[in-house]
């Protein structure tokens, strides 16, 4: 089974992504990262994933994917794919 891309399917790949780019960064870098997300402007969609045309972000699954990062800022408007500006956390003791 493959993606949209033909690359394999791997439901995980999303936050294992993100929890690399944790592991590179400095502490405090910066991540700037846009995804789409449901839930805002009356939006009838829900979180998950769409078949093998990738996931939809909400109050249930983003947090996971950004984990071990503090949200610095978002895009005020309204949008299906907003901007989040995100600094990286010190490492857990």
């Amino acid at each position: 089974m493959f993606g949209a891309d033909g690359d394999g399917i791997n439901p995980w790949g999303d936050v294992q992504t993100i929890a690399r780019a944790w592991c590179v960064a400095a502490e405090g870098a910066f991540m700037l990262l846009g995804v789409p997300t449901v839930g805002e402007c009356g939006q009838s969609r829900e979180e998950g994933i769409e078949w093998n045309n990738g996931r939809l972000y909400g109050e249930r699954t983003l947090p996971d994917l950004a984990a071990n990062w503090r949200a610095e800022w978002r895009t005020p408007n309204c949008t299906d794919q907003p901007l989040f500006l995100f600094r990286r956390e010190p490492a857990p003791p």
